[in-house]
């Protein structure tokens, strides 16, 4: 969970996972990302200069054995 007082916006996702799920990155408001992962696969999102713009403070839901990064501005 990042805390932000600002606004934030997710810039880049890299995540990876050994079972199969779903992602969620979400803000106070709600979901803003959700995407499938597969079993033992990485995903890499660029959302470009402006981003995904994200208010307080930001949540991530995984599979139970996943990992994301996020990449913010």
């Amino acid at each position: 969970i990042i805390s932000t007082t600002n606004t934030t916006r997710i810039i880049g996702v890299h995540s990876y996972s050994t079972v199969a799920g779903v992602v969620t990155i979400g803000d106070q408001s709600g979901a803003k990302i959700i995407y499938e992962v597969g079993a033992s696969a990485e995903s890499d999102m660029y959302f470009g200069e402006m981003g995904i713009k994200c208010s307080g403070t930001v949540s991530i839901s995984t599979p139970d054995a996943g990992s994301v990064t996020l990449f913010v501005g």
